[in-house]
């Protein structure tokens, strides 16, 4: 209904792993998934994930991240990739 009226549909994804939960194959433009839980697993980082469908809205998300200053710093992503 949301994409009938021009509407992007977006998925709070933050309580579900997104191996198990995948909603942007249902449909979806953009989800949003808790870094902290599932990806960090150690608490001791507040970090968060989006997943978009298309380039031309990840390039319209990167420009707002760039913009605001939103992006993680280094060591944020060392202890997320651990």
């Amino acid at each position: 209904m949301a994409h009938a009226h021009d509407a992007l549909v977006l998925v709070d994804n933050s309580i579900m792993s997104p191996v198990v939960s995948q909603p942007l194959e249902l449909g979806a433009d953009i989800f949003m998934h808790s870094a902290t839980k599932f990806i960090a697993g150690h608490s001791d980082v507040m970090a968060g994930v989006l997943a978009v469908r298309g380039e031309r809205l990840a390039k319209e998300l990167y420009f707002l991240q760039n913009a605001e200053g939103s992006g993680l710093a280094p060591f944020d992503c060392w202890l997320c990739l651990r």
